[in-house]
């Protein structure tokens, strides 16, 4: 659908697009084959083919039928009285439809109607004339103001006046039949009074189609336009080329373009409306899977939150225990107690720092990236972890290179190299044994990115699990969160760089991602500090 007709709901408010209107083109070229084909039919009658035309009353009564149904439910979503005046167009011929087929000479011997021989003729000009004047009155009123009120009983009285005229046509056939126009001069060919009708019907198609044609259209008048110029080349077929031979080869094309003409709005109101279906289905399956998505993410956020602001309060309050200790000592050792209080104090402007960066984060309002040296944030953070890894048995290597500067935040940063630090001292102090360590390299690769890999000595992980490592909720840690490695690939790849996990032989994991440089020292070395912290 094009943007002008999306969010409508309905075939009389969608404008009409290019494929409506190669679509009608299709149908034209159709008619034209059709008015060839029946030119050159014989103009004389087929014997027999009476008992075909109970199959195409039926046909044409179940499609007109239907198109009013759906017709009549657009009218009342829409509230448009138009709509209500074409659907009783389409009721009237549906419904003319019975006694035109019961009074047709030789179609029902048995149980047919007595119409005489003027019966069926008198049905077929009343309807040929009557659908072209719904169509005019729908095309004239379609532009204005949807009713709020009266449109249901708008519905309900065309039914009663449409079943009424039908019944009052009936009766006035069959019992005054002596009294009716003379359309027929025999069972099979036409009078000149029928030649009178054709004209008017003509005349009134193309009011229609004129009407139909001002202004802005829908899909629905679109297809209104083709049915009209359908019922049009039906009635040439049947009046002009056939002769007015009833039963011909022409007349019989004449009916097919008929039952077309009955079935094209029925096709384009079905065609739509499970088109309509199935955008909404297509609809609420999106806004489900974006309100699973968006729990998703909470509950990522959530975790990721609690991740972060984790790490630091417990640095907190460890540090504090230590302050307490050194201060209860018999002789107070306030060299050590200070200490403890200025990493208390470093992780308290952490937190800070943390929460500052969240709620910029929910704002959308993300922190400028200043040009970084990750060599001088590898350094704080492994400071800050020095004495964890002492206590916990494994060496912290530092042999940091020429990374260059790079364009991301500082706190940023420091979160995914503590992270990362926090995870490789977890891995090796789980694998035990002497000679356990994590060592953290950087360098400047060929592309000129910054290059940083955090190797340790653990156990190493699964194939299966290191293919979702980076996933949220995926750990390898009994009672971990899987939320740190997620946090680290979302930080990395938002300041343009990539991250991956690899195995290291003989065991172990390398945990690497790259950063492009800062484009204003792209080509500029950043500080070495080569070398290994033995912790």
């Amino acid at each position: 659908m094009d943007d002008a007709g999306r969010g409508s709901i309905s075939l009389i408010s969608v404008p009409s697009r290019p494929a409506d209107r190669r679509l009608a083109a299709v149908v034209g070229t159709g008619l034209a084959v059709a008015l060839a084909v029946s030119l050159a039919m014989p103009p004389a009658a087929l014997e027999g083919s009476e008992a075909l035309l109970p199959a195409y009353a039926a046909a044409l009564f179940i499609n007109e039928l239907i198109t009013f149904t759906l017709l009549s439910a657009i009218a009342l979503v829409e509230r448009s009285r138009a709509v209500v005046i074409l659907a009783t167009g389409y009721l009237f011929g549906s419904l003319a439809t019975i006694p035109w087929v019961l009074s047709f000479p030789g179609a029902f011997p048995l149980i047919g109607l007595d119409a005489g021989l003027q019966g069926t003729a008198v049905i077929a000009a009343t309807t040929r004339i009557g659908f072209p004047c719904f169509v005019l009155a729908y095309a004239l009123l379609r532009r204005r103001p949807p009713a709020p009120h009266g449109v249901e009983r708008a519905v309900v009285i065309a039914v009663v006046l449409v079943a009424v005229l039908v019944a009052f046509l009936t009766a006035l056939i069959v019992d005054a039949k002596t009294e009716l126009p003379s359309l027929m001069r025999d069972t099979r060919n036409v009078t000149v009074l029928w030649h009178v009708v054709p004209p008017m019907a003509l005349a009134l198609y193309g009011a229609a189609i004129a009407a139909l044609w001002r202004g802005p259209r829908s899909i629905l008048d679109c297809w209104l336009m083709v049915v009209v110029a359908t019922l049009a080349a039906e009635l040439v077929i049947l009046s002009y080329v056939s002769g007015g031979v009833r039963l011909s080869g022409g007349w019989w094309t004449g009916r097919i373009c008929g039952l077309i003409s009955a079935s094209i709005v029925l096709f384009v109101l079905i065609s739509s409306t499970t088109a309509l279906y199935a955008r909404l289905a297509r609809t609420l399956l999106d806004e489900r899977q974006t309100r699973a998505n968006r729990l998703i993410e909470m509950r990522a956020l959530t975790a990721a939150i609690a991740h972060e602001v984790n790490q630091p309060l417990a640095g907190i309050v460890t540090n504090a225990d230590a302050a307490l200790r050194w201060l209860r000592r018999g002789a107070p050792d306030l060299g050590e107690a200070e200490a403890a209080l200025q990493r208390i104090a470093r992780d308290g402007h952490r937190t800070s720092r943390l929460v500052h960066d969240i709620r910029a984060l929910i704002r959308s309002d993300m922190a400028e990236h200043a040009p970084l040296d990750l060599n001088d944030v590898i350094l704080a953070v492994a400071a800050a972890r020095r004495d964890e890894a002492r206590r916990r048995g494994v060496t912290l290597g530092l042999y940091l290179g020429d990374a260059p500067m790079v364009g991301a935040g500082r706190l940023q940063m420091e979160i995914v190299i503590d992270n990362l630090l926090t995870n490789g001292l977890d891995a090796a102090a789980a694998q035990g044994g002497p000679q356990q360590s994590v060592t953290v390299t950087t360098r400047r690769n060929k592309a000129g990115d910054a290059d940083v890999s955090v190797t340790d000595s653990g156990p190493g992980i699964d194939a299966a699990v290191r293919a979702r490592i980076f996933d949220p909720f995926v750990t390898t840690k009994p009672g971990g969160m899987g939320m740190g490695l997620m946090i680290c690939r979302s930080i990395v790849e938002t300041s343009g760089g990539q991250i991956a996990a690899e195995d290291v032989t003989p065991r172990g994991t390398s945990i690497r991602f790259t950063l492009p440089p800062a484009p204003a020292t792209a080509h500029d070395g950043a500080a070495t500090h080569d070398g290994a912290d033995a912790g």
